[in-house]
This record gives structure tokens, C-alpha cells and sequence, in this order.
């Protein structure tokens, strides 16, 4: 009886271990693109790239505007069966964006993984970690609708 009270402790306590770890999709590594829309000209579009696996932001460049951003990013677990699909390439397009053109997870890149942000003109970009660690998010500044609309 003794043993079995110890056992159900024991098992009580790793389940929850087990639950908060990455689970086997043997899928992609992305997930997705969710866009969301300024409501004004003056303010940035969002793009959230949703991921099957929790990842930390590390940097990205170019700092100033271009049409194509690199996002590093680092896997902070990644399931045992799903280790290969973490050094492969794949890509994903939103849909009716007038300004981002295509999200490329590239997990076969020297010094990454990354993600690319191909965008249809020069923006500005800024990138900043999802709470939850499966989303990146990166606010796309448009520069002829700012300029346009004289903001400040």
C-alpha cells in the first residue's frame, strides 16, 4: 500500500514536467503568419509568425528600412522526432498583404536559424518576443503611407 501511494506521488509529480514540454507534431516548425491591419496610416501593420515550438528572439538585422528582414531566433525545445524538420527550410504567405510578400523559416542558414520577412517595398521593422514564446512579432512600418500621411 505504502508503494502505491509513493508511485502515485511520484507520477503526480512528473506529469505536469511532461505536459509543459514541446510535443511531437512531426510537421512544420511554423505554424503560421497572423497579419493585423493599422487602423491608421500613421501607425505600423503587425505580423505574428506562430510557431509549433517555443523560440527566444536573438537579433535581427538590417536595423534600418529594406525589403527583406532576418530574424535569428533559437529553438528553446524542439521534440526528439521532430529534430530534423528544425535544419530544414520552409516558407509561408500571407494572405492579401500589400506589403509582406513571404515568411521563410530557414533552419539550414550558417549562424541561424532565421526567419525572412520578404517584404513587396522598403519598410521599417521592428521585432519584438511573443509572450508565450511561439509567436514573433514584428511591426511593419510602410514608408510611403507615412510619408504620405505626414506623421511624426
Amino acid at each position: 500500500m505504502n508503494k502505491l501511494i509513493k508511485a502515485l506521488l511520484l507520477s503526480a509529480l512528473v506529469l505536469p514536467a511532461t505536459l509543459i514540454q514541446a510535443q511531437p507534431i512531426g510537421e512544420n516548425i511554423m505554424e503560421g503568419v497572423e497579419l493585423i491591419r493599422s487602423t491608421s496610416p500613421c501607425d505600423p501593420d503587425l505580423a505574428i509568425i506562430h510557431m509549433h515550438y517555443p523560440v527566444r528572439y536573438i537579433s535581427h538585422y538590417p536595423q534600418d528600412p529594406s525589403d527583406e528582414l532576418r530574424v535569428r531566433i533559437k529553438h528553446i525545445q524542439v521534440a526528439q522526432i521532430d529534430q530534423n524538420a528544425s535544419d530544414l527550410r520552409e516558407s509561408a504567405t500571407p494572405e492579401d498583404h500589400d506589403l509582406l510578400d513571404e515568411v521563410v523559416y530557414e533552419g539550414d542558414f550558417s549562424g541561424g536559424p532565421y526567419l525572412t520577412l520578404q517584404y513587396r517595398e522598403v519598410v521599417r521593422s521592428e521585432v519584438l518576443q511573443g509572450s508565450d514564446y511561439r509567436t514573433i512579432k514584428v511591426l511593419i512600418y510602410p514608408s510611403n503611407r507615412i510619408q504620405q500621411a505626414k506623421c511624426q
